[in-house]
């Protein structure tokens, strides 16, 4: 796994500065052919997902939690029933497994009360246009609007953020008696796919 130094070479030698990094593993659930494929070629950060484009897991306390491998489960049974994996060879579910390392300065957490408040407005400002849509194009149009977001953020800060934390909506039909008393499930969201080992169980 390659990691970025965003160190200079100064400040490297500089005993006094310590870059920091942020660990997390997570879970993905998905059809064996398409765990194949990532396995081997490694995710596409190309396609959009609510909070933005990454490589998205459910965060896990440790590699094999019970929860985010339930999680990861039940996203692939609500993905199968809407027929994402009709195409593919091997429709059966696979769970995969993702180790994160990434500096500190390049995690935003987008449940941060500044963000849910930036987010708000620009959400608020363009939802009659955003609602006018069907489900798909909506989707595609929340994603935008998170992009759009974190590119900001991006250039104000001048860092990259190479991971997004962020809590999405857990699959449906998921029995979990504590989501109402816990809340809403962590997405560990990977943009700069150097931060992330995947494995299998």
């Amino acid at each position: 796994m390659n990691m970025l130094s965003l160190v200079s070479d100064q400040a490297a030698n500089d005993e006094s500065v310590e870059t920091t990094f942020f660990e997390a593993h997570g879970s993905h659930g998905t059809c064996c052919s398409r765990a194949a494929s990532i396995l081997e070629h490694g995710f596409r950060v190309g396609d959009g997902g609510r909070r933005g484009v990454g490589a998205y897991l459910w965060h896990a306390a440790e590699q094999g939690c019970q929860y985010a491998t339930q999680l990861a489960e039940s996203w692939f049974a609500a993905a199968e029933k809407r027929g994402e994996y009709s195409d593919e060879a091997d429709k059966g579910c696979a769970v995969l497994w993702g180790y994160v390392k990434a500096p500190d300065e390049e995690v935003l957490n987008l449940e941060s009360p500044e963000f849910r408040v930036t987010l708000r407005r620009a959400l608020d400002g363009l939802w009659p246009t955003i609602n006018a849509q069907d489900v798909d194009e909506r989707e595609d149009l929340i994603c935008a609007v998170h992009q759009m977001l974190i590119n900001r953020t991006e250039e104000t800060e001048g860092i990259p953020v190479g991971v997004v934390l962020a809590t999405v909506q857990q699959p449906p039909k998921m029995p979990d008696q504590l989501a109402g008393y816990v809340g809403a499930p962590f997405a560990v969201i990977v943009r700069n796919l150097d931060y992330l080992a995947i494995t299998k169980n």
